[in-house]
């Protein structure tokens, strides 16, 4: 069924909802109100699968509702250990009833219609309330993107327990080690693992989701008024892509760019005043502490020791009998543990699951912004983090970081497990917002992230563990390129900035080479190689052949060689934070050497790797398959659920990034899942994303975009500036 153009009238006046030429919904209403209620039915019409499956998700109710499996089983205890379950209704006036319209509008769709899929598992619809959509805030927040942070923190755990010494981790952690207690971190008891047991530490040796966007005024812009480019990296082989595009209109306003089904207003993209985009921090607002405990209790002191307060949660499984969760939490967060049985046992807490509704209110009154100015306060007080750059009408263009980073005791990162006995360790409130990187016109005329360090540009050091700054090096390189040129920056040199497969990285990595073996010491294939991660080069797969075998001469000889190809081949921490393992690579001598030099390193690695070689493309290695969200692992999902293999171009660091992976045993990846290029001085936005408007199968807005996302193309969604 496709939505070609409907009237839902009712309490908040009329409201039309139509497609443009794009399948793109288009909402024309009377008020915000009725914008809010149109957003709420197109969100449940066209993506009502995602919309419900999230919520099931987010709720730990998978085993009840989907599939009672002991893995899905997993997927509900995590989900009820992080309690996102929080009352959205604590939104006050018009936010509030902004909100109650567009869970109306999504439940006068669900009324009449549940997607086929989930009636198939005998799925009954319970009605949507805030709290679902203050639920889904979180899960934005937390999911891929703050969740990495914590997931660091354990890796130090292991990384210690598998014989990594103090030294090596200084190294690979520079300047974050404060407060460091390796023997606590030895007696840790890890409930879970990111390396599995099964895949063992080599203890004999002796003595471990990213984003551009950029906004430039309007004095170096063919249009005369401020660009604003964003390209958020995302795992993009799945279907529908987590992105639904929408243009909303009412008498005076309108609002084009991309929503989260699940949130009630735009995420990116723009008003006929300002416009937004963002990128991931990296800010640290997870910590995570060593608690001993004995008898129920955790050690605070010397002689004394504290109950847990206990959380049960009961769930219902399809096949089996309820399973009985009990979670026990202090003011760390909530144990991964059982304190009845005496040792040593992580807890973490995430600052953003602290408050519930500031990141909805953000959502609103971006609406209602007319300037960078005020555009920058609003995204001061939302607890999720993000890198947010804006442009208006005015000519103005601004950088803001948002988030609530925790304060701590001088010294301490945040970035290692601290003993949770130790009163210094803790938190001491968060940081205020004005502390946070900034910038308001800045004398470049320009200003870029893409997930690197950009403490500088605040009072606080928010961000301890940041992405290779590669991206951004490159990004900074052709905006100042045109500008010194004297040429004016078009909408189409940005997007083919979005595009660019060039890997300083790469560039980097091979001159070390040949600084330490000689100029000629590379295959003639690598000699001419331009660097671009093109899918129809084969040079970009020998230097990643060559790269895998340096890196594990380096890290696999400490870590043990199963050990190093399961963090390479089924996690993200070398897709995350492989700027960390650069450093070491960069030194010419480094305790992770084992008293080799590094010449010699160089050299064995690339012998290595020309005696492994075989020409492979890259588009033939670097492939993925967008799976459906529910059916991709059935066998429905051969019978057009599911498309590919295609291939993804780009590498780790190249802007069009495109990494893939394996990661809790299934495919992922990080590649720009939506492109938006705006111009101040038009009406709407260029736009491309990987998949289409509609999750319903047999729609042809299924997958409609992805020839054109392959291609580079762009299309336009703008407003009609029609009344009703």
């Amino acid at each position: 069924m496709i939505l070609k153009k409907t009237k839902i009238s009712g309490e908040h006046g009329h409201v039309e909802i139509k497609r443009d030429e794009n399948g793109v919904a288009h909402i024309l209403a009377e008020n915000e109100l009725g914008m809010c209620y149109g957003l709420g039915f197109a969100h449940a019409f066209d993506r009502g699968l995602q919309l419900l499956m999230m919520r099931i998700l987010g709720q730990g109710r998978a085993c009840e509702l989907l599939n009672d499996s002991e893995e899905m089983l997993e997927v509900d205890l995590f989900f009820r250990r992080m309690n996102w379950g929080d009352d959205g209704e604590s939104l006050d006036g018009t936010n509030l009833e902004s909100m109650q319209a567009y869970c109306m509008g999504i439940n006068k769709r669900f009324e009449k219609y549940l997607p086929w899929e989930l009636k198939m598992l005998g799925y009954k619809y319970e009605k949507w309330t805030p709290k679902d959509s203050s639920m889904m805030a979180k899960m934005i927040g937390y999911l891929t993107l703050a969740q990495s942070q914590g997931e660091l923190e354990q890796l130090v755990v292991e990384l210690v327990q598998g014989g990594v010494n103090g030294d090596q981790l200084e190294e690979l952690l520079p300047g974050l080690l404060g407060g460091l207690d390796l023997e606590a971190l030895k007696k840790v008891n890890l409930s879970h693992r990111i390396i599995p047991d099964e895949v063992k530490w080599n203890c004999a040796l002796t003595p471990l989701m990213a984003s551009n966007n950029w906004v430039v005024s309007g004095k170096y812009t063919e249009s005369g008024k401020p660009f604003l480019c964003n390209d958020p990296h995302l795992e993009i082989n799945r279907l529908p892509n987590v992105w639904a595009e929408v243009i909303m209109e009412i008498p005076g306003r309108y609002a084009v760019g991309a929503t989260v089904p699940g949130l009630p207003g735009l995420v990116i993209g723009r008003t006929n005043k300002v416009s937004w985009g963002a990128t991931y921090t990296f800010l640290d607002s997870i910590d995570t502490w060593i608690e001993h405990c004995q008898d129920g209790k955790r050690r605070i002191s010397d002689n004394e020791w504290e109950e847990f307060s206990k959380r049960v949660e009961t769930i219902k499984r399809k096949k089996n009998s309820d399973y009985l969760a009990t979670y026990h939490e202090s003011k760390h967060g909530v144990l991964l543990g059982d304190p009845g049985t005496e040792g040593y046992y992580l807890s973490s807490r995430w600052s953003g699951s602290e408050f519930t509704t500031a990141s909805l209110k953000v959502v609103f009154d971006l609406f209602r912004v007319d300037s960078v100015e005020e555009g920058m306060k609003v995204f001061e007080t939302s607890e999720i983090s993000f890198n947010w750059v804006l442009a208006d009408t005015s000519d103005n263009i601004g950088y803001q970081m948002s988030g609530l980073a925790p304060l701590r005791s001088s010294g301490l990162s945040g970035a290692i497990p601290l003993p949770g006995w130790t009163p210094k360790n803790d938190w001491k409130g968060f940081q205020k917002p004005s502390a946070l990187p900034k910038s308001y016109n800045p004398s470049e005329g320009y200003f870029v992230t893409a997930n690197e360090d950009l403490n500088q540009y605040g009072t606080c050091k928010a961000i301890t563990m940041p992405m290779g700054p590669y991206r951004s090096q490159q990004i900074h390189s052709v905006l100042k390129k045109i500008i010194d040129s004297g040429e004016k920056i078009s909408t189409k040199s940005m997007a083919k900035l979005q595009c660019d497969l060039f890997s300083l990285e790469a560039k980097w990595l091979l001159d070390l080479f040949t600084f330490d073996l000689g100029k000629d010491c590379l295959p003639e294939l690598l000699n001419d190689w331009d660097f671009c991660y093109d899918p129809d080069s084969c040079a970009p797969t020998l230097f990643e052949l060559i790269r895998k075998n340096l890196l594990s001469e380096i890290f696999g000889d400490v870590f043990g060689d199963d050990v190093f190809n399961y963090m390479l081949e089924k996690t993200g921490i070398f897709a995350d934070f492989f700027g960390n393992f650069n450093s070491i690579i960069a030194k010419e001598q480094s305790t992770w050497f084992a008293k080799r030099s590094r010449k010699n390193i160089f050299k064995k690695s690339l012998e290595a790797a020309q005696a492994q070689w075989v020409p492979q493309r890259w588009g033939d290695k670097n492939q993925i398959v967008l799976k459906h969200i529910l059916l991709g692992d059935s066998p429905l999902g051969k019978f057009g659920f599911n498309k590919g293999p295609i291939p993804l171009a780009g590498g780790r660091s190249s802007v069009h990034q495109g990494q893939v992976y394996n990661s809790g045993g299934r495919q992922t990846s990080f590649g720009p899942s939506i492109r938006i290029i705006i111009d101040m001085a038009e009406k709407g936005l260029e736009s491309r994303l990987i998949g289409g408007p509609s999750d319903r199968r047999f729609s042809s807005y299924y997958c409609s975009e992805i020839k054109q996302w392959l291609k580079g193309s762009y299309k336009r969604v703008y407003p009609k500036l029609g009344s009703v």
